[in-house]
Protein backbone atom coordinates (compact mmCIF):
# COMPACT_ATOMS: atom_id res chain seq x y z
CA UNK A 1 0.00 0.00 0.00
CA UNK A 2 1.24 3.27 -0.76
CA UNK A 3 0.54 6.34 1.08
CA UNK A 4 0.44 10.39 0.02
CA UNK A 5 0.78 13.49 1.78
CA UNK A 6 -1.49 16.32 2.21
CA UNK A 7 -2.96 17.11 5.84
CA UNK A 8 -5.02 16.45 8.64
CA UNK A 9 -7.00 13.98 11.12
CA UNK A 10 -9.31 12.16 9.01
CA UNK A 11 -12.70 11.75 9.72
CA UNK A 12 -13.65 7.89 10.58
CA UNK A 13 -15.64 7.44 8.24
CA UNK A 14 -12.96 8.05 5.45
CA UNK A 15 -10.41 6.34 6.99
CA UNK A 16 -9.92 3.16 4.60
CA UNK A 17 -9.84 5.19 1.61
CA UNK A 18 -7.08 8.18 3.44
CA UNK A 19 -4.62 4.93 4.77
CA UNK A 20 -4.51 4.93 0.73
CA UNK A 21 -3.14 8.87 0.47
CA UNK A 22 -2.32 10.33 2.99
CA UNK A 23 -3.42 12.79 6.20
CA UNK A 24 -6.48 14.64 5.28
CA UNK A 25 -8.40 17.74 7.43
CA UNK A 26 -11.92 16.51 8.49
CA UNK A 27 -14.13 20.15 8.68
CA UNK A 28 -16.45 19.31 6.21
CA UNK A 29 -17.50 22.40 4.12
CA UNK A 30 -19.05 23.83 0.79
CA UNK A 31 -16.68 25.46 -1.98
CA UNK A 32 -17.27 28.96 -2.63
CA UNK A 33 -15.50 30.99 -5.61
CA UNK A 34 -12.00 32.78 -4.62
CA UNK A 35 -13.38 36.20 -6.13
CA UNK A 36 -10.77 38.69 -6.23
CA UNK A 37 -8.44 36.32 -4.52
CA UNK A 38 -6.49 35.06 -7.78
CA UNK A 39 -5.22 38.61 -8.12
CA UNK A 40 -3.41 38.76 -4.45
CA UNK A 41 -1.84 35.24 -4.75
CA UNK A 42 -0.32 35.64 -8.49
CA UNK A 43 1.03 39.02 -6.73
CA UNK A 44 2.17 37.25 -4.38
CA UNK A 45 3.55 34.75 -6.82
CA UNK A 46 5.11 36.72 -8.67
CA UNK A 47 6.79 39.15 -5.98
CA UNK A 48 8.48 36.13 -4.15
CA UNK A 49 11.96 36.16 -3.65
CA UNK A 50 15.18 33.59 -3.97
CA UNK A 51 12.88 32.36 -6.92
CA UNK A 52 14.76 29.78 -9.51
CA UNK A 53 16.89 31.82 -12.24
CA UNK A 54 13.87 32.09 -14.53
CA UNK A 55 11.11 32.54 -12.50
CA UNK A 56 10.55 29.04 -10.88
CA UNK A 57 10.77 27.81 -7.01
CA UNK A 58 13.50 27.91 -5.53
CA UNK A 59 16.46 24.92 -5.46
CA UNK A 60 19.53 25.10 -3.20
CA UNK A 61 21.55 25.47 -5.85
CA UNK A 62 22.54 24.63 -9.45
CA UNK A 63 24.81 21.87 -10.98
CA UNK A 64 25.11 18.02 -11.43
CA UNK A 65 22.19 17.26 -9.70
CA UNK A 66 19.76 19.85 -11.37
CA UNK A 67 17.10 21.57 -9.44
CA UNK A 68 13.80 19.28 -8.16
CA UNK A 69 16.50 16.35 -7.67
CA UNK A 70 16.76 14.15 -4.27
CA UNK A 71 20.06 16.33 -3.76
CA UNK A 72 18.53 19.48 -4.74
CA UNK A 73 15.21 19.45 -4.06
CA UNK A 74 12.78 23.05 -4.59
CA UNK A 75 12.39 25.00 -1.67
CA UNK A 76 9.06 25.49 -1.26
CA UNK A 77 7.49 28.92 0.46
CA UNK A 78 5.19 30.04 2.93
CA UNK A 79 2.75 31.82 1.69
CA UNK A 80 3.71 32.38 -2.01
CA UNK A 81 3.78 29.76 -4.70
CA UNK A 82 7.44 30.70 -5.52
CA UNK A 83 6.55 31.38 -8.91
CA UNK A 84 4.66 33.23 -11.75
CA UNK A 85 2.68 31.34 -13.71
CA UNK A 86 2.17 33.49 -16.29
CA UNK A 87 5.42 32.82 -17.32
CA UNK A 88 4.41 29.01 -18.88
CA UNK A 89 0.67 29.45 -19.74
CA UNK A 90 2.11 29.75 -23.45
CA UNK A 91 -0.25 30.21 -26.23
CA UNK A 92 -2.23 27.55 -27.17
CA UNK A 93 -5.98 27.21 -25.97
CA UNK A 94 -6.32 24.37 -23.43
CA UNK A 95 -9.00 22.48 -21.73
CA UNK A 96 -8.11 21.95 -18.18
CA UNK A 97 -9.31 19.30 -15.34
CA UNK A 98 -8.84 19.59 -11.44
CA UNK A 99 -9.91 16.12 -9.83
CA UNK A 100 -9.63 14.83 -6.38
CA UNK A 101 -11.08 11.84 -4.87
CA UNK A 102 -12.89 13.13 -2.10
CA UNK A 103 -12.52 16.73 -0.64
CA UNK A 104 -14.15 17.35 2.52
CA UNK A 105 -11.73 19.28 4.20
CA UNK A 106 -10.47 23.35 3.80
CA UNK A 107 -7.07 21.75 3.40
CA UNK A 108 -8.47 20.83 -0.36
CA UNK A 109 -10.55 23.46 -0.92
CA UNK A 110 -7.58 25.72 0.00
CA UNK A 111 -5.99 23.31 -3.03
CA UNK A 112 -8.57 23.67 -5.21
CA UNK A 113 -8.79 27.83 -4.88
CA UNK A 114 -4.89 28.07 -5.50
CA UNK A 115 -5.05 25.57 -8.78
CA UNK A 116 -7.87 27.90 -10.16
CA UNK A 117 -6.30 30.92 -9.19
CA UNK A 118 -3.08 29.79 -11.69
CA UNK A 119 -5.53 28.73 -14.45
CA UNK A 120 -6.98 32.40 -14.10
CA UNK A 121 -3.33 33.37 -14.67
CA UNK A 122 -3.35 31.92 -17.84
CA UNK A 123 -5.93 33.80 -20.05
CA UNK A 124 -5.08 30.98 -22.83
CA UNK A 125 -7.71 28.61 -21.10
CA UNK A 126 -10.77 28.30 -22.76
CA UNK A 127 -12.60 25.51 -20.16
CA UNK A 128 -11.80 24.13 -16.76
CA UNK A 129 -13.34 21.82 -14.73
CA UNK A 130 -13.44 20.17 -11.67
CA UNK A 131 -14.34 16.58 -9.94
CA UNK A 132 -14.49 15.23 -7.09
CA UNK A 133 -15.12 10.98 -7.09
CA UNK A 134 -16.21 10.84 -3.33
CA UNK A 135 -13.86 7.92 -2.84
CA UNK A 136 -15.65 6.13 -5.87
CA UNK A 137 -11.66 4.89 -7.19
CA UNK A 138 -13.54 3.69 -10.51
CA UNK A 139 -15.27 6.95 -10.85
CA UNK A 140 -12.34 8.54 -10.47
CA UNK A 141 -10.33 6.61 -13.67
CA UNK A 142 -14.05 6.85 -15.28
CA UNK A 143 -13.58 10.60 -15.69
CA UNK A 144 -10.19 10.85 -16.93
CA UNK A 145 -11.59 8.90 -19.89
CA UNK A 146 -14.26 11.43 -20.21
CA UNK A 147 -11.82 14.01 -20.32
CA UNK A 148 -9.81 12.34 -22.67
CA UNK A 149 -13.15 11.93 -24.86
CA UNK A 150 -13.57 15.75 -24.51
CA UNK A 151 -10.43 16.58 -25.84
CA UNK A 152 -9.00 18.02 -22.54
CA UNK A 153 -5.17 18.56 -22.77
CA UNK A 154 -4.26 18.93 -18.55
CA UNK A 155 -5.76 17.46 -15.45
CA UNK A 156 -3.73 17.94 -12.42
CA UNK A 157 -5.39 15.47 -10.20
CA UNK A 158 -4.71 14.34 -6.09
CA UNK A 159 -3.32 10.26 -6.53
CA UNK A 160 -5.86 9.60 -3.51
CA UNK A 161 -5.83 5.91 -5.06
CA UNK A 162 -2.45 5.59 -5.17
CA UNK A 163 -0.70 3.93 -7.99
CA UNK A 164 -4.01 2.18 -8.31
CA UNK A 165 -4.78 4.61 -11.08
CA UNK A 166 -1.36 4.53 -12.75
CA UNK A 167 -2.74 2.81 -15.60
CA UNK A 168 -5.75 5.21 -16.05
CA UNK A 169 -3.29 7.93 -15.91
CA UNK A 170 -1.17 6.65 -18.44
CA UNK A 171 -4.12 5.29 -21.05
CA UNK A 172 -5.19 9.13 -20.48
CA UNK A 173 -2.08 10.18 -21.34
CA UNK A 174 -1.83 7.84 -24.67
CA UNK A 175 -4.91 9.68 -25.77
CA UNK A 176 -2.80 13.14 -25.33
CA UNK A 177 -3.54 14.64 -21.93
CA UNK A 178 -0.82 15.88 -19.67
CA UNK A 179 -1.51 14.96 -16.23
CA UNK A 180 0.23 16.45 -12.94
CA UNK A 181 0.18 14.89 -9.44
CA UNK A 182 1.60 15.95 -6.15
CA UNK A 183 2.63 12.85 -3.74
CA UNK A 184 2.92 9.77 -6.10
CA UNK A 185 6.47 10.02 -5.26
CA UNK A 186 7.65 6.66 -7.63
CA UNK A 187 10.68 7.69 -9.86
CA UNK A 188 9.60 5.86 -12.75
CA UNK A 189 6.13 7.44 -13.42
CA UNK A 190 7.29 10.52 -14.88
CA UNK A 191 6.77 11.29 -18.29
CA UNK A 192 5.22 8.07 -19.50
CA UNK A 193 2.43 7.79 -16.82
CA UNK A 194 2.30 11.03 -15.48
CA UNK A 195 3.78 14.43 -16.91
CA UNK A 196 4.62 15.57 -13.16
CA UNK A 197 5.05 14.08 -10.05
CA UNK A 198 6.26 16.19 -7.63
CA UNK A 199 7.11 14.97 -4.12
CA UNK A 200 8.73 15.72 -0.46
CA UNK A 201 12.11 14.97 0.31
CA UNK A 202 12.46 13.20 3.56
CA UNK A 203 15.66 13.50 4.00
CA UNK A 204 15.75 17.22 4.42
CA UNK A 205 12.90 17.19 7.02
CA UNK A 206 14.79 14.74 9.15
CA UNK A 207 17.66 17.34 8.92
CA UNK A 208 15.23 19.95 10.66
CA UNK A 209 13.92 17.65 13.04
CA UNK A 210 16.64 15.99 14.52
CA UNK A 211 19.02 18.80 15.74
CA UNK A 212 15.62 20.25 17.22
CA UNK A 213 15.01 17.28 19.37
CA UNK A 214 18.81 17.41 20.04
CA UNK A 215 18.55 21.09 21.36
CA UNK A 216 15.51 20.77 23.00
CA UNK A 217 15.98 17.42 25.31
CA UNK A 218 19.32 18.67 26.13
CA UNK A 219 20.70 16.13 23.92
CA UNK A 220 19.28 13.70 25.14
CA UNK A 221 16.46 12.94 23.18
CA UNK A 222 14.46 9.26 23.03
CA UNK A 223 11.60 9.68 20.23
CA UNK A 224 9.12 7.72 18.35
CA UNK A 225 7.44 7.81 15.31
CA UNK A 226 3.82 8.26 15.08
CA UNK A 227 1.69 8.57 11.96
CA UNK A 228 -0.79 6.83 9.78
CA UNK A 229 -2.24 3.61 8.96
CA UNK A 230 -0.70 0.03 8.84
CA UNK A 231 1.49 -0.51 5.79
CA UNK A 232 1.72 3.22 4.42
CA UNK A 233 5.06 3.96 3.24
CA UNK A 234 5.41 7.47 4.30
CA UNK A 235 6.26 6.76 7.80
CA UNK A 236 8.72 3.91 7.35
CA UNK A 237 10.67 6.95 4.91
CA UNK A 238 10.61 9.05 7.37
CA UNK A 239 12.15 6.55 10.14
CA UNK A 240 14.74 5.62 7.49
CA UNK A 241 15.78 9.04 6.99
CA UNK A 242 15.60 10.49 10.99
CA UNK A 243 18.08 6.92 11.22
CA UNK A 244 20.31 8.55 8.52
CA UNK A 245 20.27 11.84 9.60
CA UNK A 246 21.41 11.10 13.55
CA UNK A 247 24.10 8.29 11.76
CA UNK A 248 25.19 11.21 9.70
CA UNK A 249 25.36 13.72 12.55
CA UNK A 250 26.10 12.02 15.88
CA UNK A 251 23.28 14.10 17.65
CA UNK A 252 22.15 12.45 20.81
CA UNK A 253 18.94 11.43 19.63
CA UNK A 254 17.48 7.50 19.81
CA UNK A 255 14.74 5.70 18.34
CA UNK A 256 13.03 4.00 20.66
CA UNK A 257 11.57 1.42 18.03
CA UNK A 258 12.15 1.57 14.36
CA UNK A 259 8.46 0.74 13.75
CA UNK A 260 6.37 3.67 13.49
CA UNK A 261 3.89 3.87 15.63
CA UNK A 262 0.13 3.36 13.88
CA UNK A 263 -1.66 6.58 14.44
CA UNK A 264 -3.91 6.29 11.52
CA UNK A 265 -3.42 10.07 11.12
CA UNK A 266 -6.45 10.81 13.07
CA UNK A 267 -6.77 11.97 16.96
CA UNK A 268 -8.83 9.69 18.72
CA UNK A 269 -6.53 6.29 17.13
CA UNK A 270 -3.61 8.88 18.11
CA UNK A 271 -4.57 9.19 21.58
CA UNK A 272 -5.00 5.48 22.55
CA UNK A 273 -1.75 4.51 20.29
CA UNK A 274 0.53 7.39 22.32
CA UNK A 275 -1.11 5.94 25.59
CA UNK A 276 0.14 2.95 25.49
CA UNK A 277 3.88 4.37 23.79
CA UNK A 278 3.91 6.24 27.20
CA UNK A 279 3.32 2.96 28.96
CA UNK A 280 5.63 1.20 27.32
CA UNK A 281 8.65 3.72 27.20
CA UNK A 282 9.05 5.69 30.46
CA UNK A 283 12.19 7.58 29.02
CA UNK A 284 9.93 8.83 25.85
CA UNK A 285 9.80 12.86 25.93
CA UNK A 286 9.94 13.21 21.35
CA UNK A 287 7.48 12.25 19.32
CA UNK A 288 7.62 13.42 15.07
CA UNK A 289 3.66 13.30 14.33
CA UNK A 290 3.67 12.71 10.03
CA UNK A 291 0.64 14.86 10.70
CA UNK A 292 1.32 17.02 13.55
CA UNK A 293 -1.94 18.64 13.48
CA UNK A 294 -2.70 15.31 15.70
CA UNK A 295 -1.20 17.37 18.32
CA UNK A 296 -3.97 17.55 20.89
CA UNK A 297 -4.22 13.81 21.19
CA UNK A 298 -0.82 13.46 21.99
CA UNK A 299 -0.89 16.06 24.72
CA UNK A 300 -3.78 14.63 25.82
CA UNK A 301 -2.32 11.38 26.25
CA UNK A 302 0.44 12.77 27.96
CA UNK A 303 -1.35 15.02 30.36
CA UNK A 304 -3.38 12.15 31.48
CA UNK A 305 0.04 10.13 31.98
CA UNK A 306 1.22 13.03 34.42
CA UNK A 307 4.17 13.09 32.59
CA UNK A 308 5.89 16.39 30.68
CA UNK A 309 4.53 16.90 27.28
CA UNK A 310 7.23 15.70 24.99
CA UNK A 311 9.21 18.01 22.36
CA UNK A 312 7.06 17.48 19.31
CA UNK A 313 8.33 17.77 15.58
CA UNK A 314 6.61 17.00 12.60
CA UNK A 315 4.81 18.82 9.19
CA UNK A 316 0.89 19.59 8.27
CA UNK A 317 0.22 22.21 11.40
CA UNK A 318 -3.69 23.97 11.00
CA UNK A 319 -4.47 27.23 12.93
CA UNK A 320 -5.65 24.62 15.62
CA UNK A 321 -2.66 23.39 16.49
CA UNK A 322 -0.99 27.17 16.18
CA UNK A 323 -3.85 28.30 18.59
CA UNK A 324 -3.57 25.22 21.30
CA UNK A 325 0.27 26.05 21.07
CA UNK A 326 -0.45 30.08 22.21
CA UNK A 327 -2.39 28.41 25.20
CA UNK A 328 0.14 25.79 26.19
CA UNK A 329 3.23 28.27 26.16
CA UNK A 330 1.19 30.49 28.64
CA UNK A 331 1.54 27.75 31.42
CA UNK A 332 4.08 25.51 29.68
CA UNK A 333 6.86 28.29 28.89
CA UNK A 334 9.51 25.10 28.82
CA UNK A 335 7.17 23.08 25.94
CA UNK A 336 8.80 22.96 22.61
CA UNK A 337 7.89 22.22 19.14
CA UNK A 338 8.62 22.61 15.13
CA UNK A 339 6.73 22.17 11.89
CA UNK A 340 7.54 22.51 8.10
CA UNK A 341 5.18 23.18 6.28
CA UNK A 342 3.69 24.91 2.62
CA UNK A 343 2.99 21.65 1.62
CA UNK A 344 -0.36 22.90 -0.13
CA UNK A 345 2.07 24.56 -2.38
CA UNK A 346 3.24 21.18 -4.28
CA UNK A 347 0.08 21.06 -6.10
CA UNK A 348 0.12 24.46 -8.09
CA UNK A 349 3.63 23.19 -8.87
CA UNK A 350 2.41 20.02 -10.06
CA UNK A 351 -0.32 21.28 -12.17
CA UNK A 352 2.07 24.24 -13.79
CA UNK A 353 4.80 21.55 -14.66
CA UNK A 354 1.80 19.79 -16.83
CA UNK A 355 0.64 23.15 -18.57
CA UNK A 356 4.60 23.74 -19.08
CA UNK A 357 4.67 19.87 -20.91
CA UNK A 358 1.27 20.80 -22.72
CA UNK A 359 2.71 24.12 -24.03
CA UNK A 360 6.22 22.78 -25.22
CA UNK A 361 7.92 25.02 -22.59
CA UNK A 362 11.37 24.38 -20.65
CA UNK A 363 11.47 24.93 -17.43
CA UNK A 364 14.11 22.83 -15.54
CA UNK A 365 13.73 26.04 -12.69
CA UNK A 366 10.45 24.03 -12.10
CA UNK A 367 12.11 20.33 -12.21
CA UNK A 368 13.05 17.25 -13.75
CA UNK A 369 11.14 16.34 -16.57
CA UNK A 370 11.93 12.74 -16.69
CA UNK A 371 11.71 12.06 -12.91
CA UNK A 372 9.72 13.07 -9.78
CA UNK A 373 10.52 16.66 -8.89
CA UNK A 374 11.26 16.60 -4.96
CA UNK A 375 10.47 19.44 -2.75
CA UNK A 376 11.84 20.36 0.75
CA UNK A 377 9.14 22.55 2.89
CA UNK A 378 10.08 25.72 5.29
CA UNK A 379 9.88 26.09 8.88
CA UNK A 380 6.84 27.45 9.81
CA UNK A 381 6.66 26.83 13.40
CA UNK A 382 9.93 26.62 15.97
CA UNK A 383 9.55 27.61 19.59
CA UNK A 384 13.31 27.34 19.90
CA UNK A 385 13.59 29.96 17.85
CA UNK A 386 10.46 31.92 19.14
CA UNK A 387 8.51 31.37 15.67
CA UNK A 388 5.45 31.04 16.00
CA UNK A 389 2.42 32.26 13.42
CA UNK A 390 -0.58 33.98 15.02
CA UNK A 391 -3.45 32.69 15.99
CA UNK A 392 -6.38 33.63 13.47
CA UNK A 393 -9.60 34.17 14.97
CA UNK A 394 -11.08 34.58 11.26
CA UNK A 395 -10.50 31.05 9.32
CA UNK A 396 -11.73 27.59 10.33
CA UNK A 397 -9.78 26.05 12.72
CA UNK A 398 -8.42 23.31 10.09
CA UNK A 399 -7.18 26.02 7.97
CA UNK A 400 -3.67 25.95 6.52
CA UNK A 401 -2.29 29.36 7.08
CA UNK A 402 1.16 28.67 5.45
CA UNK A 403 -0.33 28.17 1.69
CA UNK A 404 -0.27 30.45 -0.97
CA UNK A 405 -3.60 32.28 -0.03
CA UNK A 406 -4.49 35.00 2.60
CA UNK A 407 -6.75 34.85 5.29
CA UNK A 408 -9.35 37.01 4.00
CA UNK A 409 -9.12 34.35 0.79
CA UNK A 410 -9.40 31.40 3.62
CA UNK A 411 -12.17 32.99 5.18
CA UNK A 412 -14.31 33.34 2.07
CA UNK A 413 -14.04 29.06 0.98
CA UNK A 414 -17.30 27.96 2.52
Amino acid sequence: MTTFRATRAIDADVTHAAAQTRRRRSIKCGLAALGTGAAVLLAACSSSSGAGSQGGPAGSGSGGNGIGTKGNPISLKVGSLGFDPKKYCGTKPMKVGLMDGFAPNTWRYEVLAMNRAVLAACKNVTTHQYYNSNLNEQNYANQLNVWASQQFNVVYAYPDFGPQSNQAFKQAQRRGMKIGVDYLAADDVVPDIVSADVAEDYLSAAKTWVPFFDQATNHNANILVIGGPAGNTEDPAVVAAIQQVIQSTGAKVKLLQTTPVVGNWDTATTAQAMSAAIAKYPNLNGVVATSIAVEPAIVRAFRAAGRPLPALAGQGSDNQLVCDLHSILKTDPTFNLVSIDASGNAAPLALIKAIAAYQGIKAPELGPTDSTTYFTMPTYINTLTKQLPECSTSVPASADLSMALTPEQIANLK
